[in-house]
């Protein structure tokens, strides 16, 4: 079983309010300890799936008072087992905790942390110049290699928990480092693509100037592993890669043909790309409002409907566009 300990710390006078709230969750052990002036610490073993429903009552009772805190911190392990709870219960119960979540406050501040800096765009120069290379040589192996030093999924998966839950900060955030990491990406590999002159035709490259329903596909797939991987808390470097197999490879093949002035190619390239960001974030949004993703209260909540329903149309029509002109081309 998942385990969260939660550690509040409470002035003297609200400690009975508080204990209330912890009878109504169910927990595996509750400790306390007086801090001085008149504060105690509270520390409660809860079971993960309950850590944000615990939360949530904090947060409204407590949260204008300035000694309050409350930190969530993950148990690796707990012993004792609890009693009469046999091995094969306990496996049954991880088998139902699979398709649980984390909680919102642990997404939340896992996300909100991605910004642009200047560890991000090195990051984003280190794998384009790798990616260049796999491309140019047609090395697959340094393609995934590129792809995994791309630091391409945050941003985006930060945008779709900003949507989903109407916080306009963390999504505009999200957009701008976003934008900053594809920005460095292009304008590095269309300087390369100025220099170098690559043949369009190498295979690697010409297999990324083109766009198809395959590739809608993928994109959703993409979008949908990159939210369950933080929903869930799954790798996020076996999902990362996942998600820059999307974006990375055609986006230094749209700036290698760009810098090139390969128009007509460059311009598959770019479809890809944006086909791809449309299909990421849409998935993404989606997954996480299918995930139970909410704000805590009620005109929060109205605010998060809007704004999803406001981006999913618009992620929609772009989707929809993209598609036609898919067709068109195809046909």
């Amino acid at each position: 079983m998942a385990l969260r300990l939660v550690e509040i710390v409470l002035p003297l006078g609200k400690v009975e309010q508080a204990e209330a709230l912890f009878e109504e969750v169910p927990h595996q052990g509750l400790w306390q300890e007086g801090l001085g002036d008149n504060l105690i610490l509270t520390r409660i073993l809860v079971p993960a799936e309950h850590t944000e429903p615990l939360l949530d009552r904090l947060d409204k009772f407590f949260s204008g008072l300035d000694s309050f805190k409350a930190l969530l911190l993950p148990v690796e392990a707990a012993i004792p087992r609890k009693k009469g709870e046999p091995a094969a219960a306990e496996e049954k119960e991880r088998e139902g905790e699979a398709a649980g979540r984390l909680s919102r406050y642990e997404l939340y501040d896992e996300l909100s942390e991605e910004r642009l800096t200047w560890t991000f765009v090195i990051l984003c120069i280190l794998s384009t110049v790798a990616a260049v290379i796999g491309l140019i040589r047609g090395n697959e192996a340094v393609i995934i290699g590129a792809m995994v030093l791309a630091p391409l999924m945050k941003p985006n998966m930060a945008l779709c928990l900003g949507l989903t839950l109407g916080d306009l900060g963390l999504a505009s955030k999200a957009a701008v480092t976003n934008t900053g990491g594809l920005a460095t990406v292009i304008l590095l590999s269309g300087a390369i693509g100025l220099i170098i002159k690559p043949d369009p035709g190498l295979s690697e490259i010409a297999t990324r100037s083109q766009v198809n329903w395959a590739d809608l596909v993928l994109g959703l797939v993409s979008g949908a592993a990159g939210a369950l991987a933080f929903t869930t808390g799954l790798s996020e470097a076996l999902i990362g890669v996942m998600v820059a197999v999307a974006l990375l490879p055609p986006l230094v093949t749209f700036g290698l043909l760009a810098g090139s002035h390969s128009w007509h190619h460059a311009l598959g390239a770019l479809m890809l790309v944006l086909a791809n960001l449309v299909c990421i974030n849409l998935a993404g949004v989606f997954t996480f409002w299918s995930k139970g993703i909410r704000p805590t209260s009620w005109w929060e909540a109205e605010r998060a409907r809007r704004a999803t329903r406001t981006a999913v149309i618009i992620l929609g029509v772009l989707l929809l566009a993209l598609g036609t002109i898919i067709y068109l081309v195809t046909w």
